[in-house]
């Protein structure tokens, strides 16, 4: 053999070592790309009555649906269980069968939706979620939290990333649109999921639930957490949801006021007049 064939062949052998041990980064760092929208509508406030309160937020149809999922969000692992094989090498596919994914040759045919009892059921780019609610679990495209690109049409990455054996992991699974309460969004929504409104006529879905508070600036929905609502005039901020006919989510300086865009039965918390800011 040649010195050169001889180098050539040394460095191929390394390349595969290093392919096979040293951990990659898998990061699906999105910020949410807002649509185009129509200007916001003017809230028709609703206590004993339609009345006009030009202190409260307005609906603004790009910050209710920006068409992505809340961003940015990192998922990090030694190979990519969104895809068949990316990091792995040989028959091996990047599986997601534990709290972090590997390269395995367990795989299964199962394809997506179809129900599954084994981790190592379901076909790769797909995993044996826990399926909510009822017993078993249920293949689910894998997706990173935060970016909802690989799932098909409407659907958006969501669940609460655990595996029907009941391993938690930091993943989540392409889900359909679900309408829920947003006074009980436990009734529809998964662990990490809030319920929010998603339109100008009260429409509901579940979504990974941010972190903003009240008070705090927000884009679209899910960038705050469950139970509040984006909204504003020039600035949106996360306001707090609350029920029309009991005492929930305001505070003794604020009332609750419907909007057109406020489910049957809830409102926003509006500061009351004179109140301190």
């Amino acid at each position: 053999m040649s010195r050169s064939l001889a180098r050539r062949s040394s460095s191929l052998s390394v390349l595969l070592a290093l392919v096979t041990t040293l951990p990659c980064l898998t990061a699906c760092d999105v910020g949410p790309e807002l649509r185009d929208a129509p200007a916001a509508f003017d809230s028709a406030l609703t206590e004993g009555g339609i009345i006009r309160d030009d202190t409260s937020a307005t609906f603004d149809a790009a910050a209710i649906d920006g068409g992505r999922d809340a961003g940015p969000a990192t998922c990090e692992s030694v190979c990519d269980p969104r895809s068949s094989g990316d990091g792995c090498i040989d028959e091996m596919r990047c599986v997601l069968s534990a709290e972090e994914p590997a390269c395995s040759v367990a795989f299964g045919p199962a394809e997506a939706g179809e129900a599954c009892t084994a981790l190592d059921a379901c076909a790769p780019g797909l995993a044996c979620f826990r399926a909510a609610r009822t017993t078993g679990g249920v293949c689910g495209l894998v997706c990173c939290p935060g970016d909802g690109t690989r799932c098909p049409g409407s659907a958006r990455c969501g669940g609460d990333g655990m595996l029907v054996d009941g391993t938690t992991t930091a993943w989540g699974r392409c889900v359909p649109p679900r309408p829920c309460s947003v006074l009980s969004p436990e009734l529809t929504c998964e662990a990490r999921e809030g319920c929010y409104v998603i339109d100008g006529v009260g429409g509901t879905e579940c979504r990974l639930a941010g972190t903003g508070e009240a008070g705090d600036s927000c884009t679209v929905p899910e960038d705050c957490a469950g139970g509040l609502f984006c909204g504003g005039l020039s600035e949106r901020t996360c306001l707090r949801i609350c029920s029309l006919t009991m005492t929930r989510a305001c505070t003794s300086d604020e009332r609750c006021v419907a909007q057109t865009y406020s489910p049957d039965g809830t409102g926003i918390c509006i500061a009351r007049a004179g109140a301190r800011p």
